[in-house]
């Protein structure tokens, strides 16, 4: 099965941390499209285990039922196959014109979102945002390219109300992840969920009682052990190094969408810290002192 939506969906909520789990997943991570044509008999019978484990999977999933499982998936199986050459950024190859790139480029980001905004719930972002209301500072952290992305996030959320801190080399994020407290709350940025440095932080921040909220591409790595919440952003990867480009994509979706809850939920005292920010930024742009 080439990625999909279903494999998607099964590398977002599955940890696979069973047996029976494995074999489900193995079996649905190879076949076909023709597995929304089986009964969930032939099914379990395919991957060697009961019914029960069968309709207990696809909960896990998040789908009602056996019978919501494959209506969704047969929904969505035109993911399941190659776009054509205008709109699958897969099959980018050294013969396209740089439209034709452009293009697939952009319906690839397109198709990315769309994903994401399939999987991402209402509860999970209510619940992080209950822990984020009633934080006293931000901390950002990230290694490499995931770096990148906690600056990014780092310079949005000084535009609130709330204190934020952000410190690029690791011997100072390890200082700082000493000098939090249970009222400070920390993003914590690695794709793979095994950068042993964030991990290290991670660990860290968690003794000294901070709130962890993680952003990785690995449901049953440390790094989203470690979190009180984790989210797991899912990306296609090919062989120019995409993942690292379309990871990025959804990290700064979901810091935007946080980031945005968090201003309109105290509205007054978010624009009264962003009139100070501009206020004291006016002289340096209008070239007075």
């Amino acid at each position: 099965m080439a990625f999909s939506y279903l494999e998607s969906l099964i590398r977002r909520k599955v940890v696979n941390s069973t047996e029976t789990d494995r074999k489900i997943t193995a079996y649905l991570l190879t076949t076909d499209s023709r597995v929304v044509n089986l009964t969930i008999t032939q099914l379990a019978d395919r991957c060697g285990v009961s019914e029960t484990s069968i309709y207990k999977y696809v909960k896990k999933l998040g789908f009602s039922g056996y019978q919501d499982f494959k209506i969704r998936v047969a929904s969505n199986l035109h993911r399941q196959t190659p776009h054509d050459n205008i709109s699958a950024a897969v099959n980018i190859t050294n013969q396209d014109a740089p439209i034709t790139i452009a293009k697939k480029v952009i319906q690839s980001n397109i198709d990315l979102l769309s994903d994401f905004n399939d999987f991402l719930g209402a509860d999970k972002l209510e619940r992080t945002l209950a822990l984020m209301y009633p934080a006293e500072t931000f901390h950002f952290f990230g290694q490499g390219g995931s770096d990148v992305v906690a600056f990014d996030a780092y310079h949005k959320f000084l535009r609130t109300r709330y204190r934020c801190q952000y410190v690029a080399d690791y011997h100072l994020q390890l200082t700082d992840a000493t000098k939090v407290g249970t009222h400070d709350v920390a993003f914590l940025f690695s794709h793979s969920g095994a950068t042993k440095e964030t991990v290290r932080v991670a660990q860290v921040l968690k003794q000294a009682g901070c709130k962890l909220i993680t952003l990785t591409g690995s449901p049953g790595s440390e790094l989203a052990q470690l979190a009180d919440i984790s989210y797991i952003l899912f990306t296609e990867e090919v062989a120019i190094g995409a993942e690292a480009l379309t990871s990025r994509i959804l990290y700064t979706t979901l810091t935007d969408i946080l980031y945005l809850n968090l201003m309109y939920h105290d509205e007054t005292a978010n624009r009264q810290a962003t009139d100070k920010i501009r206020a004291a930024l006016r002289p340096s742009k209008e070239g007075t002192d």
